[in-house]
């Protein structure tokens, strides 16, 4: 790229001062730069010219009556393209060829009008040619005449562009032009954190996720609905983030970290039952393989409360919780067949902690840890383990045994 900041990629400009008389005063867009030559490679009509800086200036606006008219067919290309996004079949082929023509005779007027490009953009992701969107982006971006907030927003449309051809470089530097423009743009904040976590850099990912929720809405300010959506997006996108990191921690058995995520994840703005019921029952578990069995149960109970609207994670919270009450009681439990009357209440009460969790979405574990816990309880059961282990270190695999006359096995 040559350090001429007149002129850049996309730019519209006009040739000046060639030795070849009959192509001063043609214009054309700039496609390249060839720094070993220093010269800029220009698209004018059906061929491309590798020019000097010198010989090129950017293509002026049009007259205010000019410009104007170009924006009011720009604006009727627009309405037309919004109208073909709902239409169907031959509707829809009739109406971009409407908009086609209204673009062509706004291009007509001034060559350089960024609207123009930017809906041309659009159109060519809508045939999906990504290729050609990134062309007209950067066209839309090079001559833009707006203020700074909008060329922040043809910027992003540009970023998006480059990440549909699998530029994910180029999309992140255009993203973080943005951002050095506007370190508050919440919308380049979620486009930075898309790109970071597609490239495997969540490390880098989660502190742009949680600024896209967290930060005002004032540089530059969104419309309320776009900035909800964007909101729940960052939202979703970050507690997938720190999900997987937590429950990856847990299966590497990285206790202490897991469990710092998983509180991590809990200090989510606005995180909702299904996700509080999961997580809290994940830091349970991981306080559970710690030893920190008292902090386990109250986290196992926040998730119990959290009344998590979905069944099966309403399940897994109350089997969590069932799980670390027979785990307070193992602690306690005296030598031999009797547990003692303090282990055999919290083995009575995570009985019944399994049958709440079975009632709510019937599943193995609720009927294996029912059954352990009965075998735990009674002196007159055994457990005959199989050797798995549950997530909370409690033997999942196996059944209960009678090992005395007369007593009888309950079943969920």
């Amino acid at each position: 790229m040559s350090n001429d900041a007149a002129l850049e990629v996309g730019q519209a400009v006009e040739f000046h001062g060639l030795s070849r008389a009959d192509l001063n005063g043609q214009r054309g867009f700039i496609i390249s730069w060839d720094a070993a030559k220093e010269r800029w490679g220009v698209q004018c009509s059906e061929s491309a010219l590798n020019v000097r800086p010198t010989n090129l200036k950017a293509v002026p606006a049009q007259s205010a009556d000019g410009a104007e008219q170009a924006l009011e067919q720009a604006g009727e290309a627009a309405r037309l393209l919004s109208e073909a996004r709902a239409a169907r079949g031959a509707a829809a082929k009739n109406l971009v060829s409407e908009a086609t023509a209204a673009l062509d005779a706004a291009a007509a007027l001034d060559m350089g009008c960024a609207m123009v490009h930017q809906l041309r953009g659009d159109m060519a992701h809508m045939a999906g040619d990504h290729a050609r969107m990134v062309v007209h982006m950067r066209r839309a971006v090079s001559n833009s005449r707006g203020g700074n907030a909008e060329v922040a927003s043809q910027r992003l449309g540009l970023a998006n562009a480059l990440g549909e051809t699998g530029d994910d470089a180029g999309e992140e530097a255009e993203v973080r032009r943005v951002l050095n423009a506007f370190p508050g743009h919440i919308h380049a904040r979620f486009c930075l954190a898309q790109c970071l976590s597609r490239a495997g850099r969540h490390d880098e990912a989660i502190p742009e996720f949680m600024m896209s929720l967290q930060l005002p809405n004032d540089d530059p300010p969104i419309q309320e609905q776009m900035l909800e959506s964007l909101r729940g997006a960052s939202r979703s996108s970050l507690c997938n983030e720190l999900g997987r990191r937590g429950t990856g921690q847990q299966r590497r058995r990285e206790y202490e970290a897991a469990a710092a995520t998983f509180r991590r994840l809990l200090e989510v703005p606005g995180i909702d039952a299904d996700m509080r019921g999961r997580t809290e029952a994940n830091l349970a578990t991981s306080l559970v393989r710690l030893g920190l069995l008292s902090e386990a149960g109250a986290a196992a109970r926040r998730g119990v409360e959290a009344r998590a609207p979905t069944p099966v994670v309403a399940a897994y919270a109350i089997n969590t919780a069932a799980g670390v009450t027979e785990a307070l009681g193992d602690a306690v439990a005296v030598a031999g067949r009797d547990p003692g009357p303090e282990a055999a209440a919290q083995y009575a009460e995570a009985k019944e902690l399994y049958k709440a969790a079975h009632r709510t979405c019937p599943d193995k574990a609720s009927q294996i840890g029912f059954g352990r816990v009965q075998a735990k309880a009674h002196p007159g059961l055994d457990w005959i383990s199989d050797g798995v282990e549950s997530a909370q270190g409690l033997h999942c695999g196996g059944k209960a045994k009678c090992v005395e006359q007369g007593v009888t096995i309950e079943k969920l």
